[in-house]
């Protein structure tokens, strides 16, 4: 069977693209003859459901018995039941023999309190299948990627890795902060006088932000008739309506993203001609995977004939699937989404729009949603405004741009900050780890103390194993550590 080479991102979403992708690269007429093959979660079910024939038997994943493939692109789940598999049956010898290199993108995610410990502990799974006499490599090359991270040094010594920065971006982005005229006590559009009122633009130089004039006025009576809650979400509406190509624009909530984006599709122009076929081929598309009795729904197929939509968790991943497909196939004049699409997602939007800067807004989450403008493949520049005025300040969204990056902090290590519900939860998330890696087979690779190091910190704890073995599920092996009850 031939060496696999693994790509492993985040999102569902990201897996397809990626694949879209690296298939053009290496897989047609000219190019390596490459195999490329997406794995997630709907692709393995769909497989299984094929092979079984209604049984209800489990099956490894597919990659396990494909000896073709040669470049795999997973999510993170998928990643780990692949590595998991590979030890089952054949331990640390086996996955050196099939896997080629691993590269990890947005790892900088590994922090996320909730999915995060999927991925360290897919990481510690792989460094222990690599042996290093130098104490630095090991097969297989392993690659983790990240732009919004600060402990760069401890990750690359974490992995045995060396460590490489650039700040090169292939296209030229340009991030502004727009902050709306307050005529009236809270911003209130209906209050507005009857004139026309001059946003004040101020572009991010990169290190503070300079006065731009800006170059374009807005009716006050015109946003008056559109009704909007407040000025900062007129101007965030002008800014959508005024571009010439696709816009994505990121809200605070569901709720927000939704509202929003019908209130444009209510005053955006009509689509052009050569359009509104696609766009109703796409409204049935969505029709037909809709959930039966859904208002989301029929809210989301009334815009995309207008040519906008929304996007957010709220929606099915066949939803989610139809909208980034008119994304990509540039029907759409403006999507609103929520984080959903902030991280490594590539969309042909020449304007990103950030709504709303919650409370809870970090620096790293700010600069990925700039980011998804401008990107490679569709362009040579992009445009990014940050709308600042009633429920934030340009002051802060300037604090924002200039803050360093947050540090990855291990999502399976104790942490004495946490409150006891968030300390109880981590307790039982160390404990999945390590009953993956000795159910797996992993454990018998190394010393048990290196067996459960996490990122930055020893996971393995005397109460976490006394847990497990007072709960049976695991007990001492005749040759020391730790296997699993039959």
């Amino acid at each position: 069977k031939r060496r696999v080479a693994l790509y492993v991102v985040p999102l569902k979403s990201l897996v397809e693209e990626k694949v879209g992708q690296f298939a053009k690269l290496w897989s047609g007429d000219g190019s390596y003859g490459w195999r490329v093959r997406a794995c997630h979660g709907d692709a393995e079910e769909s497989r299984r459901a094929r092979e079984r024939g209604g049984r209800k038997r489990p099956r490894p994943p597919a990659l396990v018995d494909d000896g073709d493939t040669d470049v795999a692109v997973l999510t993170w789940e998928s990643a780990s039941a692949f590595l998991d598999a590979l030890f089952e049956r054949g331990g640390a010898a086996l996955v050196r023999e099939r896997l080629a290199c691993v590269v990890v993108d947005e790892v900088h995610l590994m922090s996320e309190s909730q999915r995060g410990a999927v991925l360290e502990s897919f990481l510690v799974k792989l460094l222990l299948a690599r042996p290093a006499a130098d104490g630095r490599r090991g097969d297989p090359q392993v690659v983790a990627m990240t732009a919004t991270a600060s402990n760069l040094p401890e990750l690359a010594a974490w992995l045995r890795a060396s460590l490489f920065r650039t700040s090169y971006r292939p296209t030229t982005l340009d991030v502004f902060v727009a902050s709306p005229p307050l005529y009236a006590p809270g911003g209130e559009c209906r209050e507005l006088i009857r004139e026309p009122w001059m946003p004040t633009l101020r572009r991010w130089d990169g290190a503070k932000l300079a006065d731009v004039a800006a170059g374009w006025a807005v009716e006050a009576r015109k946003v008056d008739e559109r009704r909007f809650a407040n000025t900062d979400e007129a101007l965030g509406a002008e800014l959508c309506l005024a571009a010439r190509g696709f816009v994505l624009a990121f809200a605070k909530t569901r709720r927000d993203a939704q509202d929003f984006a019908e209130k444009l599709a209510k005053w955006a122009p009509p689509p052009p001609a050569e359009h509104a076929k696609p766009l109703r081929a796409a409204a049935a598309a969505l029709s037909r995977v809709a959930p039966p009795g859904s208002r989301v729904s029929k809210t989301l197929r009334a815009c995309v004939r207008r040519g906008v939509a929304f996007h957010h968790a709220e929606l099915t991943s066949l939803e989610r699937d139809v909208v980034e497909g008119a994304i990509r196939d540039r029907l759409l004049r403006c999507c609103v989404a929520t984080t959903t699409l902030s991280v490594g997602v590539n969309t042909p939007a020449a304007r990103v729009v950030v709504l709303q800067l919650s409370a809870w807004c970090k620096a790293a989450e700010l600069r990925q949603m700039c980011g998804r403008a401008g990107r490679k493949g569709f362009g040579d520049r992009g445009e990014a405004f940050v709308v600042c005025g009633v429920k934030a300040s340009a002051a802060r969204c300037a604090g924002l741009l200039a803050e360093d990056y947050a540090a990855i902090k291990s999502a399976l290590a104790g942490d004495a900050s946490l409150a006891p519900r968030e300390a109880d939860e981590r307790r039982r998330v160390r404990e999945k780890h390590y009953l993956d890696l000795v159910c797996s087979g992993a454990a018998k690779e190394g010393a048990a103390a290196d067996v459960a190091f996490g990122f930055g910190a020893d996971v393995l704890e005397a109460a976490t194993l006394a847990t497990l073995a007072d709960l049976r599920f695991l007990r001492t092996a005749a040759g020391g550590g730790h296997e699993a009850t039959p």
